[in-house]
């Protein structure tokens, strides 16, 4: 029998990508209630995965699910998760803790994922929509989505990288998964280290294709220094391939904070059907 949920995240010293986080950590907490649910964090804040889970076990909570914010079982999920419940389990060894499995290419990811891509579409496509900040109290409510041109659209899925090859051919899956879903001509994945083609080669390619509107789709759950470095080079493309129609899609939870916002249903239908949990 479960006692508690552990909600781990990777961790930023972004502000945005924190709030964000925190925010999903009390929706999955109103959805498992009455289980407690607690964070922790890989990286960079506190508390960490095993302070954590010692401060759930000596609260007599023993039975932990954990839940990883994560898109792919990589070295996070292979490697530090794993250690981290270790060196907890050495300082309260009653402690018994099943990880579920990360988001992947889980369904409601794949329909989140495709109503970004058609949001990126809209004349009016605001940074807050992408998850870069606050929008000005001036912007104007979002246009119509446009129809998309299948023939003429390309999607750059970009991922984080990483040395684990299952990891990289999960998120190839998922840019192929998405392409279909969304109608798009070309598909193509990048990420922004370790892992080829690296994101100013996969912009080079796709510009090369011929597309006349690329949309390049920062696969993240989270804001934070990766959606920068995403940004930027999405940025460099605009002034280097001008007649390109360059679109740069929204992270999966950059709605987090709004009132009604697409991410919540769909990250909290997956991260319960990970946990095996129904909704409350």
């Amino acid at each position: 029998m479960t006692d508690a949920i552990l909600l781990v995240g990777h961790g930023t010293r972004n502000p945005q990508g924190t709030a964000q986080f925190l925010r999903l950590s009390e929706l999955l907490r109103a959805s498992v209630a009455p289980l407690p649910l607690e964070v922790g964090f890989i990286e960079l804040q506190e508390p960490t995965i095993e302070t954590a889970l010692v401060n759930l076990s000596q609260r007599g909570l023993r039975q932990i699910l954990l839940s990883p914010a994560l898109l792919f079982a990589a070295g996070h999920a292979k490697q530090d998760i794993p250690a981290a419940v270790e060196r907890a389990k050495s300082v309260q060894p009653d402690l018994q803790v099943t990880m579920a499995e990360p988001l992947g290419c889980h369904k409601a990811l794949i329909e989140l994922a495709a109503l970004r891509f058609l949001g990126s579409l809209s004349p009016i496509h605001r940074a807050e929509d992408r998850g870069e900040g606050p929008a000005s109290q001036q912007d104007p409510a979002p246009s119509p989505i446009q129809p998309v041109d299948p023939a003429k659209t390309a999607l750059v899925l970009i991922g984080r990288g990483s040395s684990d090859p299952a990891a990289i051919e999960h998120c190839r899956e998922f840019a192929a998964l998405l392409g279909e879903k969304v109608g798009a001509a070309g598909v193509y994945t990048g990420f922004i280290a370790v892992a080829k083609p690296s994101l100013p080669e996969v912009l080079e390619q796709a510009a090369a294709a011929g597309f006349e509107r690329i949309v390049v789709q920062p696969h993240l759950l989270f804001s934070g220094e990766m959606l920068e470095t995403t940004t930027a080079a999405v940025s460099h493309a605009r002034q280097t391939h001008p007649r390109v129609e360059w679109r740069q899609a929204g992270i999966l939870g950059s709605d987090l904070l709004a009132t009604n916002g697409l991410a919540a249903q769909h990250l909290i239908q997956a991260l319960l059907e990970r946990l095996e949990i129904d909704d409350r």
